[in-house]
């Protein structure tokens, strides 16, 4: 199964590493086109319940967390979203027509380390029964360690300013843009999203650690410092002008202006 759904075998705890080597076009090349990098990759959940109703709260709050979500109403429609959207966690009311809901977790249990949270009224939440996690209410799901990893992860949005300095950068982030006194920089949106914390930090050094979590959104080791690493030296070839980043022995990253 898991070749078919091409779904991540990561689990909840550490679900979410992006490519390491992204293929990505000049950020400048498309604006206007792109929503900002921070509402890319969002965590999801795909709920499956027969009558949206009762999941109308769980499907608000999660929305309001910044955590998207899916509506599905049968079994065999959630193993096909599974498939399509590989989401973060999986919510699924007990009475799901077509396909029980045990057999949905069992199926999507067996193929990736994806959470399976099953609704059934009546019964104390939290407790597992063959794998997947039993809860008696949506509201009891809503406040489950599960989505609250989920909206650690979420990526909040970047500040309303639209332009930024430092030294010879001028950077406006909403048309995604920058420019130094060699003129445009061509970046990628990874790129871009680390000149920006570069920049915030006005000359202050940055840790590899702090970027993994500011442009990644990463925690622990999802994220590696090589890669971190990478994406700074295409950033710093880039960059030709009289500001560009220089690595901070033993700390991390600072832009200095020459």
């Amino acid at each position: 199964m898991n070749a078919g759904m091409g779904v991540d075998d990561t689990s909840i705890s550490d679900h979410g590493p992006m490519p390491t080597d992204p293929q990505e076009e000049p950020a400048q090349t498309r604006p206007g086109r792109l929503a900002p990098f921070w509402q890319q990759n969002q965590p999801s959940v795909l709920i499956a319940a027969p009558d949206p109703e009762p999941a109308s709260a769980l499907i608000a709050g999660c929305r309001e967390l910044g955590i998207r979500t899916e509506l599905v109403s049968s079994g065999p429609a959630a193993l096909i979203s599974y498939g399509r959207t590989s989401p973060d966690a999986v919510v699924a009311a007990e009475d799901l027509p077509g396909l029980p809901a045990q057999d949905v977790a069992d199926a999507i249990t067996a193929d990736s380390g994806v959470p399976v949270l099953i609704v059934v009224p009546g019964r104390d939440g939290g407790a597992p029964v063959q794998g997947p996690r039993t809860f008696s209410s949506y509201d009891q799901v809503l406040s489950s360690r599960v989505i609250s990893v989920l909206a650690g992860k979420v990526r909040r949005p970047w500040p309303a300013e639209t332009e930024l300095r430092y030294g010879s950068l001028v950077m406006n982030t909403g048309a995604f843009e920058v420019s130094d006194n060699s003129g445009p920089l061509a970046l990628t949106l990874r790129e871009f999203e680390i000149l920006r914390v570069l920049i915030l930090a006005a000359g202050q050094a940055v840790s590899l650690d702090q970027l993994r979590t500011d442009v990644w959104g990463a925690v622990d080791e999802e994220v590696r410092a090589a890669t971190v690493k990478v994406h700074l030296s295409r950033l710093r070839k880039k960059m030709t002008g009289s500001t560009r980043p220089v690595a901070v022995r033993g700390i991390g990253y600072a832009l200095k202006s020459y």
